[in-house]
């Protein structure tokens, strides 16, 4: 007579694959020589469209940065997602309905192995220096405004700006210029941030409408959901109501508001739009 195996037993637990312990500092250093933020690498693991046989594959920003602080081993599919979006480049075509994206090999191609502890670093090539480059500024750029109480960030939206002030006392301080010459710019930093700042509209050069949904800083709940959607430029969510939006699943009236206050801070709109988003929360 066979023995059954009672259904509450521990055998019968499914346990989760674990994880794999890469190091974290080398996926950051992948990250970087592409010139890309936690935001923009989320993104472009979700523009590629991944798929395995357990479903879509996305990391999320908070994600990302979890595995990068070394406060989650990521799965060996997340690995994979990874692995996918550093070792291509996107290529942008303009057609007669739009610019069409597709995917080619990088010149500096990353594996699992690479991101193992001991895994080989590569010197990346110019262009991606160059965007390395503009990080770490934007980084020492947002120290040197908080260290002097210049504000860097819109405080209506929240979106990250670098006014001209700013910029010209920065500059004057890495170039070695005498104190007293940088002290009267951040003062002139200061005092500019003073006067009247603009309720609606961009504060930084208005994105294309062909850009990625990434450029609105929008929470990575929301942002995910359109990525789940299929919205993934600014013009396919300016083209949405906000009827549309609320259809899909999980996304109600909070995302809504991310979301208008997000493409407002931008320069743009919901199709049909009511003209103050902030209503919505209330």
């Amino acid at each position: 007579m066979t023995e059954e195996r009672p259904a509450g037993s521990a055998t019968a637990i499914r346990r989760p694959a674990s994880g794999i312990n890469i190091d974290p500092a080398a996926l950051t250093w992948w990250r970087e020589s592409r010139g890309w933020s936690r935001q923009d690498f989320s993104d472009e693991i979700g523009l590629m469209g991944l798929e395995d046989d357990d479903g879509p594959l996305e990391v999320s920003r908070d994600a990302i940065a979890k595995i990068e602080n070394g406060e989650r081993t990521p799965r060996p599919r997340t690995v994979r997602a990874l692995c996918e979006a550093l070792s291509n480049v996107r290529v942008m075509t303009r057609t007669e309905h739009g610019e069409v994206a597709s995917w080619e090999p990088s010149p500096y191609p990353c594996t699992p192995r690479d991101l193992l502890p001991g895994g080989r670093l590569l010197t990346p090539h110019e262009d991606e220096e160059i965007r390395r480059a503009r990080l770490r500024h934007n980084r020492e750029l947002r120290k040197f405004a908080r260290a002097h109480g210049i504000r860097y960030r819109n405080p209506v939206s929240g979106r990250v700006y670098y006014s001209v002030p700013l910029r010209r006392a920065y500059e004057l301080h890495v170039s070695g210029t005498p104190d007293d010459a940088v002290a009267a710019a951040v003062a002139a930093a200061v005092a500019a941030q003073d006067g009247p700042e603009p309720e609606n509209g961009p504060l930084e050069p208005r994105p294309d409408v062909n850009d990625g949904i990434g450029v609105l800083d929008l929470p990575s709940r929301t942002h995910n959901l359109l990525i789940r959607e299929g919205i993934r430029t600014i013009a396919g969510l300016a083209g949405k109501t906000e009827d549309d939006l609320l259809d899909i699943p999980d996304f109600g009236c909070a995302a809504l508001t991310e979301v208008m206050l997000g493409l407002r801070a931008a320069g743009y709109m919901l199709a049909g739009a009511r003209p103050d988003p902030d209503q919505l929360a209330s």
